[in-house]
Formats: C-alpha cells, sequence, structure tokens
C-alpha cells in the first residue's frame, strides 16, 4: 500500500513538468560539423534520342551530293576528238618503220595490208569480213575502175601491193628496205588522197551494185 502511494506521488510530482515539455517548441537537431550541406539543384533534363531516319536522310543527303558532284566532273571533261580513218592509218604506218628490215619483211607486209584493208573498209564502208586480205583488196581493183568511186584510178597502187604480199606470203619473197620504203610512201599517199573525200556512200553503192 506504501509503495503505490508512493509511485502515485511521484506522478503527480512529475506531470507538470513532462506536460510542459510536450507543449514548448524544439529546434531541430544540428548536423554534424564536419558534414557540409549544399542547396537543392535543379532537374537535370537527359538528352533525347536523335531518331533513326535522321541519320538515315543524313546519308541520303551525302549521298546525293557525292553522285551529283561527279556527274558536274564527267560532264566538264572536254571530249576528246575521234580520229578520222585517215588519221589513224597514218599514225599506224609511222609506226610499221620499226619494222622495216629484209629479216622481218613478211610482218611489214602484213601489217600494212591489215592497216589498208581497215582504213579502206572505214573509210568507204566496204566490209568483206568473209574475204582473205588477198581477196579483199583483188575486189578492190574492180571498184577502182569504176568513175564514180572514191577508189577511181588507184588501181595501179593496189595490183602492185597484191604481187607484193603475193611474193612475200607464198614464195617467201624478202622485200629489201628501199622496196618497203617504196610501198609505206604509196600507201601512205593513198590514204593522204582519199582520207579526205566524203565518199564513203558512193563506195557502198558501188560495191553493192558489183557484188551483186
Amino acid at each position: 500500500m506504501t509503495v503505490f502511494f508512493l509511485i502515485l506521488f511521484l506522478v503527480l510530482l512529475l506531470a507538470p513538468r513532462c506536460s510542459a515539455w510536450a507543449t514548448t517548441p524544439h529546434s531541430p537537431m544540428a548536423p554534424p560539423s564536419s558534414v557540409k550541406l549544399h542547396d537543392i539543384k535543379d532537374v537535370i533534363a537527359l538528352p533525347v534520342p536523335v531518331p533513326w531516319w535522321y541519320w538515315f536522310a543524313g546519308i541520303l543527303v551525302v549521298l546525293f551530293g557525292l553522285v551529283l558532284t561527279i556527274w558536274l566532273l564527267k560532264r566538264r571533261k572536254k571530249v576528246v576528238p575521234q580520229l578520222s580513218a585517215g588519221e589513224q592509218a597514218l599514225a599506224a604506218l609511222d609506226s610499221v618503220r620499226s619494222l622495216m628490215s629484209p629479216d622481218q619483211s613478211r610482218s611489214f607486209a602484213v601489217k600494212v595490208a591489215e592497216i589498208l584493208r581497215t582504213y579502206i573498209e572505214q573509210q568507204f564502208h566496204l566490209f568483206r569480213p568473209n574475204l582473205t586480205t588477198r581477196e579483199f583488196l583483188q575486189s578492190l581493183t574492180r571498184h577502182a575502175h569504176d568513175t564514180d568511186s572514191g577508189l577511181f584510178g588507184y588501181d595501179g597502187l593496189l595490183k602492185d601491193w597484191l604481187n607484193h604480199c603475193d611474193m612475200v606470203k607464198f614464195a617467201r619473197y624478202t622485200l629489201t628496205k628501199d622496196e618497203m620504203e617504196q610501198m609505206l610512201v604509196q600507201v601512205r599517199q593513198f590514204v593522204e588522197a582519199t582520207g579526205k573525200e566524203d565518199l564513203p556512200q558512193n563506195g557502198e553503192q558501188n560495191n553493192g551494185g558489183q557484188e551483186q
């Protein structure tokens, strides 16, 4: 009983103090002196990813610019003038001079025959792919008697050329350097004389008429 009254006395004694402490405002607890507080920063904006079609469009623009540049550069290039049949033949005849030696007379004759045949085919449109060079030159001698043909008056040159080809190819005749020089001069004169004439249609017509 005594203990009960003692506890009741202590409660009555401490009750006013606890009530006063509970109603009194308290200051917030101060942080330790070693901790530094910083102001709150604004929200950091995250980078927005670039859409994939931006990259695709950029690549297309670069490729288009590259193609356009190449096209413009090609258009600016000067067109190289194409050599005429006569100019090509004369240039080829100049290169044949390296074969002007007796031990190369057959190679010389074959090369000059090839140049002459190519020139006549291009200049006069007389294409005979199935004929040998000898047969081709023989057919030209017939056209050389036609006054309307661009080959008129050159039958002598063609006959001489046929004789040289026959001797070199079939009789194993060895041309001297003077004969090769004469042959080269004759063919060159023929090309120079007929190279500027615009007679491919006449030659073609005469060729077609006589071959029928």
